[in-house]
């Protein structure tokens, strides 16, 4: 597999453009409505178009590719470039959705989004109470019929003028660090919530969940094998991922380490533990235990035996790029980040034009909260009287996912104002850690699949939605449940079916198990950064395996020593693929939706954190000397107030780092308490963007739509 093409060239503007024409063949002209031809490649767009992108200064828009743009963040990979684009492409493509319901009538409400700054959003009276129950009236409100359809999809895509989409890109960098910059502040702490009488499932006593100290658990983390000179990274966020990992090194069973135990993982809403290692089933094994048995095997061999057999574990190979290149499953990742594809099957084949739901009408906009900031507060005044709708008012998505990627996509769909019902299992472990920031926006069932009762209920779910995603390995739903998309689609002609896996749906490594941290162990991420670290800009292996060059990860577990000789691997600064990921997969399901209101048919949109990877690396990656200066380091971010410590498991007292600003935070009541956490990055002229729908304990809601 050849490298992937050079982007290097390419500004954030272009990106955005190269995304939307080349990956999801929309036309360039509604990018630059003044030019009939425009160049993909040029940055002449300016202030004609729809993107504001402002750069690190709040102001000024970088128009610079890799060689001389300012990082982001400390890190040779183009994390700000690539951040910033994708939430802007995420914001054009809902406003093309927007759009696409009625183009010629379309009247951006300019007076009220004149001063909107990203994640604005009026505020409802209690943000963990739903709405009433009402029957789905949005087909006989939009005269759902062929006619209505074809004047519809008529609408030609020159005629549609898309509305401001700001996307500043610090905010946008913050973002991809959400799930770790929130506070949360228990009911039982917290002063006469509004939100502590809504479910009598609310936590009662104990610490409210907290943003994840490590990326990495007792378990996870990088282990040398100094039988190839290469090493391991075995995933644990999940407790029945480390149970079988430790099972698989020999260091399972019943006896005092209680590394088999079969206890689940705490539930949202007990006592708020997360991640602990009673739920994990580590006991007293240790990490010198886990290095010592890792010892025993080459990387290749605990690779083969975590997926080529039935052990459950989760762990891949350290590669650099000529490695991962020269795998089989590379050939099978594609250069573009995301596939749209018509599924076929007789019911979705023979579908005409679907027409989206009408946008609802300008609403009084409720009381505001007396605890966000002046200049919000300010801003939400002028919005009082009256707030104009978001862009994916009416939509329907049913999200069955897990971990940061495919929930990223459901909460940015939720913030430009779909409605979301995001369905977990009862008999998996929660995650409160993470769940606190990714359920934003969403309300959240539960569903028993195994159930055949519980499994009608998802299929009547199904057939009034108008997407469904799934986060799950590539086939395991269809072979658990019989959710296939063709499947899905016999039951919905028009459903649009988003997948987020690790690998992509083909290839020898189609049905694979993986995570942002192991892709970019695996596909060569690792070994480059830490060999830009060191001032080697090549994917040379010098120093792979010597005792010169050992572990440079900043995960909490790799810091904790017992790993024997690594080579040299260092990540990201924070989980990039995933929160990319995401995005790409909220923009290609606008994308289907657009299509479906204008062609017909039913849709699959696939977005692997591999193809993610690919199109980073795409974009260059920047020297030591620019990617690793004290000025990047200065802009890692840390949420307000932050104070020396610890920061992913190791001292943090090198520098104070990028506190951010407190404007960029909202806080809300929430059904598990207080909430400070990140608005979205992008603002939409002339439409609403945020979250109306706070956190709650998983399994709050009734499985049904509103």
């Amino acid at each position: 597999m050849p490298p992937p093409p050079d982007r290097s060239a390419l500004s954030p503007r272009a990106i955005v453009r190269d995304l939307w024409t080349t990956t999801l063949g929309l036309p360039a002209a509604l990018l630059d409505p003044t030019d009939p031809d425009p160049d993909p490649d040029s940055d002449s767009n300016g202030s004609s178009g729809p993107l504001v992108l402002p750069g690190l200064d709040g102001e000024t828009e970088s128009t610079a590719g890799v060689d001389t743009e300012e990082p982001a963040l400390p890190s040779s990979f183009r994390i700000g470039a690539l951040a910033q684009s994708v939430v802007a492409l995420a914001g054009l493509t809902a406003a093309l959705v927007d759009a696409t319901r009625a183009p010629a009538s379309t009247k951006l409400d300019t007076e009220t989004a004149a001063d909107a700054k990203p994640g604005d959003a009026p505020q409802p009276a209690s943000a963990s109470s739903p709405p009433a129950s009402a029957p789905d009236t949005r087909s006989s409100n939009n005269n759902n019929n062929s006619s209505a359809a074809q004047q519809q999809g008529s609408n030609s895509e020159g005629r549609i003028r898309l509305p401001k989409v700001t996307v500043p890109l610090r905010h946008a960098v913050a973002e991809f660090h959400s799930e770790r910059i929130y506070t949360l502040t228990a009911p039982s702490q917290s002063s006469s919530s509004p939100s502590a009488t809504a479910s009598s499932s609310l936590p009662s006593s104990g610490p409210a969940p907290a943003p994840p100290a490590s990326v990495h658990g007792p378990v996870g983390g990088l282990y040398a094998t100094p039988l190839d000179g290469s090493a391991v990274r075995i995933h644990d966020a999940l407790p029945n991922h480390a149970r079988a990992a430790l099972d698989l090194l020999g260091l399972g069973g019943d006896g005092p380490a209680g590394a088999g135990s079969k206890s689940k993982g705490k539930q949202h809403g007990t006592d708020g533990d997360s991640k602990d290692d009673e739920g994990h089933g580590v006991g007293s094994v240790s990490r010198e235990d886990i290095a010592r048995r890792v010892a025993l095997h080459t990387s290749a061999q605990l690779e083969h035996l975590a997926h080529d057999t039935p052990s459950g574990a989760v762990l891949y190979a350290l590669r650099s790029y000529k490695q991962w290149d020269a795998h089989p499953q590379a050939a099978h990742t594609p250069d573009t980040p995301i596939l749209i594809r018509r599924i076929s099957s007789p019911s979705s084949s023979s579908s005409g034009p679907k027409p989206l739901p009408p946008a609802p009408n300008p609403s009084p906009s409720p009381s505001l909260s007396s605890q966000q900031g002046d200049n919000h507060q300010q801003q939400n005044q002028q919005q009082q009287h009256h707030h104009p709708h978001g862009c994916l008012s009416g939509l329907r998505v049913l999200e069955l996912s897990r971990i940061i990627a495919a929930p990223t996509a459901g909460r940015t769909l939720a913030a430009h104002s779909a409605s979301i019902l995001w369905l977990t299992s009862p008999t998996l472990p929660s995650l409160p850690a993470l769940d606190v920031d990714l359920s934003r926006g969403k309300r959240t069932i539960q569903l028993d699949l195994s159930d055949p009762a519980q499994r009608d209920t998802l299929h009547a779910l199904v057939r009034d939605a108008d997407v469904f995603i799934q986060g799950y390995r590539p086939g395991s739903l269809a072979a658990r449940a019989g959710l296939s998309p063709e499947a899905l689609a016999r039951v919905n002609p028009h459903i649009v079916v988003a997948n987020l896996s690790a690998f992509g749906p083909e290839g020898p490594w189609a049905g694979r198990r993986g995570f942002d941290s192991l892709v970019q162990t695996c596909t060569g991420m690792n070994v480059s950064e830490a060999a830009h670290r060191a001032g080697r800009d090549d994917d040379d292996e010098r120093g792979h395996g010597s005792e010169d060059h050992r572990e440079e990860d900043t995960g909490a577990a790799d810091q904790q020593g017992g790993h024997g000789t690594a080579p040299a691997a260092l990540p990201m600064p924070c989980q990039a693929l995933d929160h990319a990921s995401g995005h790409l997969l909220a923009s290609g399901i606008c994308t289907a939706l657009h299509r479906r209101a204008t062609h017909g048919g039913a849709y699959t949109v696939d977005v692997s954190l591999a193809a993610t990877a690919r199109y980073l690396r795409s974009l260059g990656q920047y020297s030591r000397a620019r990617g690793f200066t004290p000025a990047a380091e200065a802009r890692r971010v840390r949420p307000p107030g932050h104070a020396h410590g610890q920061l992913d498991g190791k001292p943090d007292n090198h520098n104070e780092g990028c506190a951010l600003p407190p404007e960029l935070f909202e806080t809300r009541e929430s059904g598990l308490g207080t909430l400070t956490a990140l608005r979205h990055s992008a603002a939409v002229e002339g439409r609403r963007v945020g979250w109306h729908v706070m956190p709650k304990p998983l399994g709050s809601d009734e499985p049904r739509w509103v």
